[in-house]
This record gives C-alpha cells, structure tokens and sequence, in this order.
C-alpha cells in the first residue's frame, strides 16, 4: 500500500475519485494513450513554480534515465504512512488527507528521494542524478512518481 496526499479543497479530485470509482490516471498516461489529449496537465505541472528545476530534472531523465517515469504529469505518492504524515506536514502544515493507494498492472513507478529537489540552481543538474540514480540523502523524503493508473481507498486513513 502506498498512499496520496490530497487537497480536501480540490473539487476536480474529489470528483474523479467518485466518478472513476477510485480508479485514477496520471495525466502523462493519459497523453501517452491519446495524442488528442495532449493538453491535460496534472495539477503539480499546472500550478508547480520551478520551472527551471524541473525543465533540468526532465532533461536529465530523458538523457540518462529514460525508463523512469517524468516528474511532470506523474501521480505522486508516498512509499508507506509515516512518510506521508511527515511530508503533509513539512509541505502542507498537515492539511491534506492521506489516502491508501495501489498501483495498478501495467504502469510504472520510482522511488525517489524529494530532498534531492532542495538544491540552488547550480545544483540542478548534479542533483537531478543522485534522484534519478536513486541516491538517498542523510534524512531522505521518499516519494513515488507513478506513470499509469493507481486505486486509491475511498476514505482518508488520517480522517
């Protein structure tokens, strides 16, 4: 079981769990299968303010590690319950509900170490190897990009 942080506020979300039967896909997924869908963006790609950063990250991937899944369009969670608690409070203030998730056959997923996205711009590409790479840091924030489809549990586990 791996879980989803999620926005109590995020209307979009809430509908998708109710009208997919908690069944959702990343929206790089959703590119992937249907070229007419090529402007759906994940709310991370939308609304994220490290362009920069992430443009590095993404062009390191696709030089160096092309079978791990972008960061840009990826559903994100979290490898176990305490590291959810932790990361929605260091990034939330502990406002997000956590939901249990599983990743569905067929898509594909990485662990990855978020601390390695803390870094200065001249830190960008050297970092954006040790995430890749699947270095950790001392005190590792671990988080799963998955490209595909999870389930995630109809109720938060921290209600």
């Amino acid at each position: 079981m791996r879980y989803l942080a999620a926005d109590d506020s995020d209307v979009m979300f809430h509908h998708n769990l109710k009208f997919c039967k908690g069944i959702l896909q990343s929206p790089s997924m959703m590119r992937e299968l249907d070229p007419n869908l090529s402007g759906v963006v994940s709310r991370y790609e939308a609304v994220h303010t490290d362009r920069e950063k992430e443009a590095v990250f993404e062009e390191v991937r696709k030089a160096h590690y092309p079978h791990i899944p972008s960061r840009m369009g990826a559903l994100y969670l979290f490898p176990d319950l305490d590291t959810a608690i932790k990361a929605n409070q260091r990034w939330w203030g502990g406002k997000r509900s956590l939901y249990g998730a599983i990743i569905q056959k067929g898509s594909s997923s990485f662990t990855a170490d978020s601390k390695w996205l803390d870094c200065t711009a001249a830190e960008f590409e050297e970092s954006a190897h040790s995430y890749f790479s699947g270095e950790r840091t001392n005190d590792p924030c671990l988080e799963v990009i998955v490209m595909g489809t999870i389930e995630v549990s109809e109720a938060p586990v921290n209600a």
